[in-house]
């Protein structure tokens, strides 16, 4: 049997009224394998919006009734709308499951690194590597934030204040001691003041100071300098010569 496009599969499973209100289609980047993470938090939190986490966390159930009353549209579905945020190749894999909660349950098991330690500590050593390196300060700053996410989505939520406090300031001292030397002045402000900013108040409080435009050298005149200095040197060469007759 031919393999189908993941647009065919989405017009086989639901009629073209349900896909008008289709959820997922321009708010989550297809998964590809290697955004595993990312498009899972996508995908949970528009399920969880719609009402519908239950058909990828809970097998089919005996008694349909209540909410589950309607699970063989619910589950069929929620099928389409996981085939639409994934890549052809991977939309393949699970093309053939019997539910929204396998698939789910595959994918899972084959992309997920959630227990990949090395991982972490990959994640650990580029965040303690990055320095702003002249980049416009929104980028450095939400290139970090976006490691440090990555790299909490590892780990359990944390309801300790103490705990979430700690991570709070290696976030920002991170942040600061990668910062360029024109921001000197205001980090050493910062990391002497009573109290550190956590990390948004710092960069908001650094997008605010004035940062002059780097000198540019004048090239033009640099060129036109060092022409003018070849032809005085070949004119005095030129006055040494004998005329040719």
């Amino acid at each position: 049997m031919s393999e189908i496009s993941s647009e065919a599969n989405t017009s086989s499973f639901v009629s073209s009224g349900e896909m008008k209100s289709f959820p997922f289609s321009s708010l989550i980047t297809k998964m590809n394998g290697g955004n595993y993470e990312m498009w899972a938090m996508q995908v949970k939190r528009t399920l969880i919006a719609h009402d519908k986490e239950h058909l990828i966390l809970e097998p089919e159930p005996v008694q349909k009734i209540g909410k589950y009353g309607t699970w063989f549209k619910d589950n069929s579905l929620v099928m389409v709308w996981i085939v639409g945020t994934l890549s052809q190749d991977i939309a393949n894999e699970v093309l053939y499951k019997e539910s929204a909660k396998d698939m789910w349950d595959s994918l899972a098991a084959t992309y997920s690194q959630a227990r990949n330690e090395t991982r972490i500590m990959q994640l650990h050593h580029d965040i303690h590597q990055m320095r702003q390196d002249g980049r416009p300060l929104h980028t450095y700053y939400s290139s970090l934030k976006s490691m440090f996410e990555r790299l909490n989505s590892y780990f359990p939520a944390c309801k300790c204040e103490q705990q979430k406090s700690y991570r709070d300031m290696l976030m920002v001292g991170v942040f600061l001691s990668g910062l360029d030397s024109v921001y000197e002045s205001a980090k050493n402000q910062m990391l002497t003041s009573p109290s550190i900013p956590p990390i948004d108040e710092a960069y908001s409080r650094l997008s605010r100071i004035p940062i002059p435009a780097a000198t540019v050298p004048d090239t033009t005149s640099a060129m036109l300098a060092t022409r003018g200095r070849d032809c005085e040197g070949s004119s005095r060469a030129d006055k040494g010569k004998p005329l040719m007759r």
